[in-house]
């Protein structure tokens, strides 16, 4: 043996005699208590991290994952990153493959079994909100994930468990943004559990990190067109856009005409400033909007028809809008009571007037007649309400 390891030997069995020489007391007094949590370990690789990618490739992946989890040693758990969820793969392989096999059918003798692999996650303290890449790029959550396949009840169960709706994936989508898309090849097509999810996240009072600082610049209120509006990011933008973009008439028709989602002239305003927002795509929130007018139902796949041959260059000046817009065949009530205030906004003018920082000037002419007075005091009326509710 080399005095080099002698020595060392030597200074172990010392250190090893002075703790066992610490009183009773003492030892109680540093013993660690069952409910402290632990720290991950860093910079460490994971085994379980390791069996889990294994084991949920393998027949019946996702009860072995439930499995694996529950008997897992709670060192072994500690050791698995912070940021990594195995809700991932799970949830992902179920939607995947149902969606692929069977279309829009969900696999409701799989989701009880997520459901306890859910809890099971938050009983072991690792968070709901982690992720995982796939393909070494794309950056998945579950909530998203179970949002995105309309999971409904996971979709719940996660949100009941403190799992954050406000948080985007690798592609920018928030949960929002991915209940309105579908994920069976159909885009112009809405699911039922899609409309559901949508739901449930707005009964949370979904919001992302942009709506705060949205609010504060603008100081908005929090209604429900707010949430839609500010539920972006820089990749997909506004909900509502990205509908538009998409050409998804099932997700405008369902914002728009079942959860009343509208946009007010400053959030118009806003969006042809940044240029997020092309003018020939304002035609079809206007003519959503008249169809809700109407009472009728509507058919959105119609409202990027309009072009500047058949209607007019967008936006016109108030008086011309209103002129168009009294030959639709409305009722008279309708017309005067809602379109014109509608079509008298602010955002009816040029494009100066548009890009201008500068307040917008009002809209009283010398020529202006009795009855186009009354038609401005309307629309004045319709905006204070507007702001005061």
């Amino acid at each position: 043996v080399s005095p080099s390891h002698h020595v060392h030997g030597e200074a172990d069995h010392d250190h090893n005699t002075s703790k066992c020489k610490k009183s009773p007391m003492s030892a109680l007094s540093n013993s660690p208590t069952p409910k402290r949590k632990r720290k991950r370990t860093k910079n460490r690789n994971s085994t379980l991290k390791t069996e889990f990618d294994h084991t949920i490739n393998l027949p019946g992946g996702i009860r072995r994952t439930l499995d694996l989890l529950r008997n897992a040693p709670t060192p072994s758990i500690d050791t698995l990153p912070p940021n990594y969820s195995p809700l991932v793969s799970p949830i992902l392989l179920a939607g995947s493959t149902y969606t692929r096999r069977y279309g829009n059918r969900i696999p409701s003798n799989l989701i009880p079994t997520i459901l306890e692999l859910i809890q099971s996650c938050h009983d072991r303290n690792i968070s709901l909100n982690g992720g995982n890449v796939m393909g070494g790029d794309q950056f998945h959550r579950p909530l998203i994930l179970a949002a995105y396949y309309g999971f409904v009840p996971l979709v719940h169960k996660l949100l009941t468990l403190g799992a954050k709706a406000d948080m985007a994936d690798g592609m920018g989508r928030t949960a929002l943004h991915a209940a309105l898309q579908n994920p069976a090849g159909q885009p112009h097509f809405l699911r039922e559990c899609d409309r559901n999810v949508a739901r449930l996240l707005l009964e949370q009072n979904v919001v992302t990190p942009h709506l705060t600082t949205w609010r504060r610049r603008n100081n908005r209120d929090g209604g429900l067109g707010s949430i839609i509006y500010a539920s972006t990011d820089s990749i997909s933008g506004s909900i509502l856009l990205m509908s538009i973009k998409n050409k998804n008439w099932a997700a405008v028709s369902f914002l728009v005409l079942e959860l009343g989602v509208t946009l007010t002239d400053r959030d118009y305003l806003d969006l042809y400033r940044g240029r997020h927002l092309q003018r020939k795509l304002m035609p079809a929130i206007v003519v959503v909007r008249m169809e809700m007018n109407k009472g009728g139902g509507v058919d959105a796949s119609s409202s990027l028809s309009w072009s500047k041959d058949v209607a007019w260059s967008y936006p016109p000046t108030w008086n011309v809008a209103v002129a168009l817009c009294g030959g639709c065949g409305l009722p008279e009530d309708v017309f005067r009571n809602h379109i014109v205030p509608y079509c008298s906004r602010e955002w009816f003018y040029s494009d100066g007037m548009l890009l201008s920082d500068k307040p917008l000037p009002p809209r009283l002419a010398a020529s202006m007649g009795s009855e186009d007075r009354d038609m401005l005091s309307r629309g004045e009326q319709w905006r204070d309400f507007q702001r005061n509710g």
